[in-house]
């Protein structure tokens, strides 16, 4: 049997050969491509808590919980889309020439949490790109530790 994690990589894979591909699409000025809608990953995410963060804290080597596949897929999902896009926003600041410090996103929850309730507030804004929504987020996030 191959593992859920399995699927979302081939996924990821197959959309990455795509997008390399591509040339830049004509699309009308103020229309944007979108690969990820923001439902699509709110979707996804909703699962994350549940397997990752299932007793107010971070998943240890130790503890065990009672998911589905289905469920470890869409966590796993939601949360390499975030990394992803965390990555791709330290780009400009470091260039393609550093050496790699393996890291972790502190502040993941706060984010997908913040995340999802953007998106049910906003439903008019369910087919952004997920990336969009995220950024939103985030400015959330920084306004309310600066208070």
């Amino acid at each position: 049997m191959r593992c859920p994690l399995f699927k979302v990589v081939a996924s990821i894979s197959i959309i990455s050969v795509i997008g390399i591909a591509q040339t830049k699409p004509s699309v009308k000025r103020g229309v944007r491509p979108v690969f990820v809608t923001a439902s699509r990953l709110a979707a996804s995410c909703q699962d994350w808590a549940a397997v990752l963060y299932p007793y107010g804290h971070p998943l240890r080597d130790e503890e065990t919980v009672n998911v589905t596949q289905e469920q470890i897929a869409h966590a796993a999902g939601c949360e390499m889309y975030i990394l992803g896009v965390a990555d791709q926003k330290m780009e400009p600041g470091f260039g393609s020439h550093y050496r790699p410090l393996a890291s972790k996103l502190a502040e993941i929850k706060a984010l997908i949490d913040t995340f999802l309730k953007y998106v049910k507030d906003h439903p008019e804004q369910e087919d952004f790109a997920a990336s969009t929504l995220l950024s939103e987020a985030e400015k959330i996030i920084v306004k309310t530790q600066k208070q």
